[in-house]
């Protein structure tokens, strides 16, 4: 019985003997296998697996980009985590172009000395990308260490060493980024576009029926007030991306105007810009060359609202669509709503061209000027700015050097107005002594025409005629972009001309001789008239 008993109490304890050895020999048969004879102990041999691993992953990097991975320490955890701290992409002129806190590799299976290493997921720990703008000596832009980035071209994965082969080497799942940041640098001058607190999953799987192609399922936090979606797929041997469906919101205001481009964001900053803007994208693009893929767009901005100064614009509903493809960026339609009215445009930007040529047209239709107002006249006293304004135009530069390039025409009328805001008016009708309560009116019976060209220095005025209750005028000159006016003015009362013609209207021109010319100069803040040296006639 004794005997019995005691067998019947061993039989655990052996068989949990027998466990342990089977998991011992498990494990050793694995590090056999994963270290190799002859590695010279068991601190030698981790030192060595973890230079080999560090070597791979570099050996994998290298060859795909031009700028180069390093890392400050690396640690290897058993059985298929390493991690990296201190890693840096820097640019062969030193532009360093991605840094990050830590990154943790998972492999998908257990590291061997001399076998590819196999990387299932890979998470970053706050990624700062830096994007800095920058022109060549053949006049091409890019990105200062970034251009190119990949070293990628048809058959180039062929010429890679079989162990840093991206097909052999990546299994990709899951791209992890925690607290990252993007920050865009035009080197103009301009404050930085700067996209921070990345928080993302990117789910990847192979694509189904295309080799080398990863599906993408990106839903991430831009910060506190903008969001980022897409899906897609990314191939790894061409470094091409196929964008099914990219929509981007944020909220436009002081809190979020940085994850903006440089440009946009001064001019958001500059008007006091807010409301909600969204971006909705699809395509294909390639990582080497951006700009000869194809894009589809679509952009709205609704309930927005900008000002400065004493003037504001309400804008009810921005809507534009707009297409990249063979390297010409195309706006096929703008319709702002704004102003009782709408603000119609479409152009195009030659991107693979040096100098990027652009043009642009536009149209303007019924918009009510009082509406720009920031704050209401008194009560008794009329606006100094109403009127429904129509137009159009067209204009082409260069966006390398947007103003020397600069030529353009267009035209404006006002209709039922008060242009009291007009450049030199009320300082003219002092100047022709036609001060009067007509300036008190609260009539809105003022009207302009015009026409004009765009050049470097500014507006240029061809032709032009504001007819008020108190004075009539005829003037051409410049405006420039700096503000100073130069401008030869024909007017008269309005009393005296209405006895000589019995109406203005389009005959303004047949009494143009008998009209004094007037200089208009200074700036638009403070014009200066005087009588022409020629006097009567001018």
């Amino acid at each position: 019985m004794a005997n019995r008993i005691a067998a019947r109490a061993m039989k655990p304890l052996v068989v949990g003997l027998a466990i342990a050895l089977l998991v011992v020999g498990v494990v050793g048969v694995i590090a056999l296998r994963t270290l190799g004879p002859g590695t010279g102990g068991l601190g030698g041999v981790a030192h060595r697996l973890e230079s080999w691993i560090g070597s791979q992953i570099v050996g994998i990097a290298n060859s795909y980009l031009v700028p180069q991975i390093a890392f400050e320490s690396l640690d290897y955890e058993a059985p298929g985590t390493v991690h990296l701290k201190g890693v840096t992409l820097t640019a062969p002129d030193g532009t360093r172009v991605l840094e990050l806190d830590g990154m943790t590799v998972e492999l998908a299976e257990v590291p061997r000395l001399g076998q590819p290493l196999v990387i299932e997921r890979i998470d970053l720990d706050r990624p700062v990308v830096h994007l800095i703008r920058e022109t060549g000596a053949d006049g091409a832009s890019g990105f200062r260490g970034l251009s190119p980035i990949a070293k990628a071209s048809p058959g180039h994965d062929e010429e890679v060493e079989p162990s840093f082969r991206l097909s052999n080497v990546l299994r990709l799942r899951r791209i992890q980024v925690n607290d990252g940041s993007l920050a865009y640098d035009q080197a103009d001058g301009s404050p930085p576009m700067v996209v921070r607190g990345l928080t993302t999953t990117i789910i990847a799987s192979p694509a189904a029926g295309e080799e080398g192609w990863y599906a993408l399922d990106i839903d991430s936090a831009l910060g506190p007030l903008a969001r980022l979606q897409l899906k897609g797929a990314f191939s790894l041997d061409s470094l091409e991306a196929k964008i099914e469906q990219l929509d981007l919101s944020s909220d436009l205001g002081p809190d979020s105007r940085s994850i903006l481009p440089p440009e946009i964001q001064t001019l958001v900053a500059a008007y006091e810009a807010r409301g909600r803007f969204d971006l909705a994208a699809s395509g294909r693009l390639s990582l080497a060359d951006p700009m000869a893929g194809s894009l589809q767009a679509t952009v709205s901005l609704e309930s927005a609202h900008f000002a400065s100064g004493d003037y504001q614009i309400p804008l009810d509903r921005l809507a534009a669509e707009a297409t990249l493809g063979s390297g010409i960026l195309t706006l096929t339609s703008l319709r702002a709503e704004m102003l009782g009215g709408a603000v119609t445009a479409q152009g195009d930007v030659e991107t693979t061209v040096s100098t990027r040529p652009a043009h642009i047209f536009w149209t303007l239709e019924d918009l009510d000027l009082q509406r720009l107002l920031r704050t209401g006249s008194p009560a008794d006293e009329p606006p100094k700015l109403a009127g429904t304004l129509s137009g159009g135009g067209s204009a082409t530069s260069d966006l390398s050097d947007p103003l020397a390039s600069l030529d353009g025409k267009g035209d404006a009328h006002v209709r039922d107005g008060r242009l009291m805001v007009l450049p030199g008016l009320s300082q003219l009708a002092q100047a022709m002594h036609v001060m009067s309560a007509g300036m008190l009116s609260k009539k809105l019976n003022h009207k302009a025409d015009a026409e004009f060209t765009l050049g470097p220095a500014g507006v240029i005025v061809t032709s032009s005629q504001v007819t008020t209750e108190f004075l009539a005028a005829r003037a051409t000159g410049d405006i420039a972009f700096d503000g100073t006016l130069n401008l030869s003015v024909n007017a008269g009362p309005m009393e005296k001309l209405q006895s000589m013609l019995g109406g203005v209207g389009d005959l303004l021109g047949s009494v143009t001789d008998r009209l004094v010319t007037y200089r208009i100069r200074g700036t638009v803040a403070e014009p200066q008239v005087s009588v022409a040296p020629l006097g009567v006639g001018g």
